[in-house]
């Protein structure tokens, strides 16, 4: 099966440069360059040929297969594509693609470097050292950030920019104990960031009662979304096809900024503590109301019977009671940390209180 993968791969790879050529850095064969592999047996064969054109040397059959061969034993299976495969099939396809470019430390460095990424944004796994050795803790990073398929496609996109030399790569400097801080200079940009990682792109999942979606924007829930017209015009649509649609990520932006960061006051409570904030627009997005509910069933827990301030409702509306509360809450000792955690403890019970088992994994690696 996983030899399948590599010939698919390898179709891949050669589908713009197939055969012989020669260029700047000197006889190419199916992307195998002589200068960087003069090891691999096909050069033999091609330097029978009294005449070395294209067409001469393209009929030589045997010369496919062993180039087949060299990329299998001399990059898929050294980086590692094999075990990768098991993860994600595409991830494996342009590592080896990458690898076959840029070299093979480059190409485990370059998805090392898109993994953390999104390091800032997981709290499941830490920076990982840049340094082309794709281990346990890498393998399981990735494992992470292929859980949905927003993420996976940022993956993707930062895997491909890095071979292409669209975005400058810099080592992550990693210390021995790793601050948990992070500085938000923009509350909602950082929300709808960290939140976007987890809504995923274009789904039609009967099973799902939001039906069609795109970007976690449900059309049974908000049918009047302007993106509705813009996706209806197209004659496929699929995550693909509808990521290429640049007037749409506008359009989920704003959306999400007005029917969620200002209809739930995050923006009011991000002036009291952005994280407290940016929990509650997460909460919001995957559960609708029930995310302030959350917010304020966290409140009455921390109010010790109702000695520090009195019990709220817990109806999802949040007015001024519920700011008061929160900015009352956060000018206790500790009580910034509690609220955020106790948020994060009504989720993961709201979760949990939930029977379709099916997207448990997604749902707890929100809290």
């Amino acid at each position: 099966m996983f030899e399948r993968y590599f010939d698919e791969a390898f179709d891949e790879l050669l589908f713009t440069a197939k055969g012989y050529s020669v260029i700047d850095n000197g006889e190419v064969f199916s992307r195998i360059v002589r200068k960087d592999s003069p090891d691999w047996s096909g050069w033999k064969l091609i330097d029978q040929e009294t005449t070395k054109t294209a067409e001469t040397i393209n009929d030589i059959a045997a010369l496919n297969e062993l180039a087949r061969s060299y990329l299998f034993n001399k990059v898929w299976t050294p980086v590692g594509c094999e075990t990768i495969s098991r993860i994600d099939t595409t991830i494996a396809k342009e590592l080896f693609i990458t690898a076959v470019d840029i070299g093979k430390e480059e190409a485990l460095i370059a998805l090392q470097h898109a993994i953390n990424a999104k390091v800032e944004y997981h709290r499941a796994f830490k920076a990982l050292v840049e340094d082309g050795i794709f281990g346990d803790a890498s393998l399981t990073a990735l494992q992470i950030c292929c859980q949905d398929q927003v993420r996976y496609e940022h993956l993707r996109k930062d895997q491909i920019a890095y071979r292409r030399k669209d975005i400058e790569t810099k080592t992550i400097e990693v210390a021995k104990e790793p601050s948990v801080k992070v500085e938000i200079s923009d509350p909602f940009e950082y929300a709808y960031v960290k939140t976007g990682g987890h809504e995923g792109g274009y789904a039609n999942n009967p099973k799902d009662p939001g039906a069609e979606t795109w970007a976690g924007i449900a059309r049974s829930k908000h049918p009047s979304a302007k993106i509705w017209a813009i996706i209806d015009k197209q004659p496929v649509k699929t995550t693909k096809t509808l990521s290429a649609i640049k007037e749409l990520e506008p359009l989920v932006k704003d959306f999400y900024y007005n029917e969620f960061w200002l209809k739930f006051k995050c923006d009011k409570i991000a002036s009291i503590h952005p994280p407290i904030a940016i929990e509650l627009y997460d909460s919001c997005v995957n559960t609708g109301g029930n995310g302030a509910k959350m917010l304020q069933r966290a409140l009455n827990r921390l109010n010790v019977n109702q000695t520090l301030w009195p019990d709220i409702l817990d109806d999802g509306g949040v007015g001024n009671i519920t700011l008061t509360m929160v900015a009352k809450c956060c000018s206790t000792a500790d009580g910034k940390d509690l609220l955020l955690a106790c948020q994060n403890g009504e989720q993961y019970a709201y979760y949990c209180g939930l029977k379709d088992h099916e997207y448990w994994r997604g749902w707890f690696n929100r809290t």
